[in-house]
């Protein structure tokens, strides 16, 4: 296949991001995978939105987690990007795995680490993904060791993704995917470009290093010359 083109949020440069009209953007334009966030609604219902708050795409004050799913039913989160998106609602998970169908790879699953799940919810998650035949084209990503430890706790079936910010960070988790077995590395791609070896030393251990957010056409370049072989970006 060669480098694998993650779209980021759905193709988040011409659609709003973690809607319908952004991941069937990306289906359009060829992306050959498709990364998302998720966390809870307060009744425990998975959906896909990154921030803590409402309020930059909703227009609504108060944090996600503090509503219903009927209730964020009720906002869209089309018109902050552009007008003729007025009306996109929120997705819940369940709804984004059958418009994600056609991707011919993976679904990068970015758990925010705000969200608290229960040992119930880690556990109806993997259920669904599991019913629905996306378990070996889940990658289950966050920050948060906690949850990647309850998906741990549940299964070694599913791939995890030990999310990176800061170079500080890489190789302590680089261990931790590769006495996992059955992990990757998402890391902020600066840190890569400037540390090239550590993708091979990546490689080595059986762990393959993801890169984000990676948009311009140079740095996209750089990253395949140093044997970056999946990206994530908002430009398909």
């Amino acid at each position: 296949m060669g480098t694998e083109i993650i779209a980021h949020r759905g193709y988040s440069a011409i659609a709003p991001e973690n809607t319908r009209p952004a991941f069937l953007a990306a289906i359009e334009h060829g992306a050959h995978s498709v990364e998302f966030d998720v966390q809870l609604s307060a009744d425990r219902i998975p959906v896909i939105f990154h921030d803590i708050t409402l309020e930059r795409t909703a227009g609504v004050s108060g944090n996600l987690g503090d509503y219903t799913l009927a209730q964020l039913q009720q906002f869209e989160i089309g018109t902050w990007f552009h007008p003729q998106f007025a009306g996109t609602p929120i997705l819940t998970l369940a709804q984004t795995l059958e418009i994600l169908e056609p991707i011919e790879h993976f679904i990068y699953l970015d758990v925010k680490p705000h969200c608290h799940w229960q040992p119930e919810d880690v556990a109806a998650l993997l259920e669904l993904l599991q019913t629905t035949g996306w378990q070996q084209r889940s990658i289950l990503c966050s920050f948060s060791d906690r949850f990647l430890q309850q998906v741990r706790d549940c299964t070694q079936e599913f791939t995890v993704g030990y999310s990176i910010a800061t170079a500080d960070r890489y190789l302590p988790k680089l261990e931790q995917a590769a006495a996992d077995g059955n992990a990757v590395t998402i890391c902020e791609y600066h840190i890569l470009l400037d540390r090239p070896e550590w993708v091979q030393q990546s490689r080595d251990r059986g762990v393959e290093a993801i890169a984000w957010t990676v948009d311009l056409p140079e740095d996209r370049q750089r990253s395949i010359d140093i044997g970056i072989d999946r990206i994530i970006t908002n430009k398909c």
